[in-house]
């Protein structure tokens, strides 16, 4: 049986930054098609395995409505975390481990993972913190041996909200790193031509339980990123200069008219400014970025529509 070693308990993982929702790059894709690692479809999800870190609750995996009706199944990952309390000062991580055939998958020249989530949350949770995980097979035995093997990892931060349909987070490659906090590894690099495992985890759940969906797990490139934007964007969200030691201005072109909130978050996922939250003629959209109030680093401004969200990066200098 092959043996999958999940991810440490999150209350030190997850402190790290949480990349927000991805970013849309507008560079010409290398010749590369878009490798699925596991789309569901056929309903089978006994290859991904739900795990469970607290004083009490559970989770389980299932088959779930996939995302658009037409390809089969997704994935549900339902939680219950029991006893866990905000208040008492105690949460817990939950997750599930999502294994590719034989040695792997081949992602040479991915420059993106991406993935959808659709996510049901209690009142109490209100925002995730999903970490992604990457486990690599580079000695070809058809497992992953963390004492001698790879692990990289990703953070995110996902808002949810009540009727929430399914989002796609578009992760760059190079926001993964090499995690050493649980297992060790070679520390050689990751063999992308051999990635065996993905594990999902959350952490600070408390309260009632809940569900999140997943489907379409798949490595790309920023061509095929462009070409997944949601229907409502006739262009990806640029800013402009970038880096910038003065002025910015973020832009973007809608399809049909939507209500949209456009925010400037740190990589923790902190929202530290708001440029828009209303509704918005379908065109051509320019936004002042307020940068005079913002410390040098990165930023992502995002832009929330009512039928998806789209992100750029944005960088600020002194």
């Amino acid at each position: 049986m092959t043996r999958l070693l999940l991810p440490a308990p999150l209350a030190s993982r997850l402190q790290r930054a949480s990349l927000a929702l991805a970013l849309f790059a507008l560079a010409t894709a290398p010749a590369f098609a878009q490798i699925v690692f596991d789309d569901f479809n056929d309903g089978d999800t006994s290859n991904a395995g739900a795990f469970y870190g607290g004083s009490n609750g559970g989770a389980g995996t299932g088959p779930t409505t996939d995302r658009d009706g037409m390809d089969g199944m997704a994935l549900n990952l339902g939680v219950d975390p029991g006893t866990e309390t905000m208040a008492g000062g105690t949460t817990a991580f939950a997750g599930f481990s999502v294994e590719a055939p034989g040695m792997g998958v081949d992602a040479t020249g991915a420059e993106y993972f991406t993935f959808y989530i659709r996510p049901t949350v209690n009142e109490g949770n209100g925002r995730l913190v999903v970490e992604v995980n990457l486990q690599e097979d580079a000695n070809g035995d058809g497992t992953y041996d963390g004492a001698t093997e790879d692990e990289y990892q990703a953070n995110i931060g996902i808002d949810v909200f009540g009727g929430q349909p399914y989002t796609l987070v578009q992760l760059p490659i190079s926001a993964f790193y090499d995690d050493n906090s649980f297992n060790v590894g070679s520390n050689d690099g990751f063999d992308f031509s051999r990635v065996k495992n993905v594990v999902i985890a959350m952490g600070g759940l408390y309260g009632p339980g809940f569900a999140v969906s997943f489907d379409d797990f798949a490595f790309a490139t920023a061509g095929d990123v462009a070409r997944e934007l949601p229907p409502v964007f006739a262009g990806a969200p640029v800013t402009f200069p970038n880096p910038t030691a003065g002025h910015a201005t973020v832009t973007f072109d809608l399809a049909t008219a939507s209500r949209v909130s456009v925010d400037v978050v740190d990589l923790l996922g902190r929202r530290v400014a708001t440029l828009a939250d209303g509704p918005q003629a379908a065109g051509e959209v320019r936004l002042a970025v307020p940068t005079g109030t913002l410390a040098p680093g990165v930023y992502l401004v995002r832009v929330a529509t009512e039928a998806g969200i789209a992100s750029t990066r944005l960088t600020v200098v002194r």
